[in-house]
């Protein structure tokens, strides 16, 4: 079952770190739901997102 990292700390927020730890995607408070259902098709479809180096 995938699993999608929420958090509230956007300012230490680090999606690479997430992914890295096995989740299946990350988001941070407040999300817009598109960017919610966007993860979503991406789990449900087997797919890891693309993570942007810092």
């Amino acid at each position: 079952m995938p699993v999608i990292a929420l958090t509230a700390d956007v300012m230490r927020a680090k999606p690479a770190e997430h992914l890295a730890l096995g989740f299946a995607g990350f988001l941070a408070k407040p999300f817009r739901i598109p960017d919610l259902q966007r993860l979503l098709d991406q789990a449900a479809s087997g797919r890891r997102p693309a993570v942007e180096a810092a």
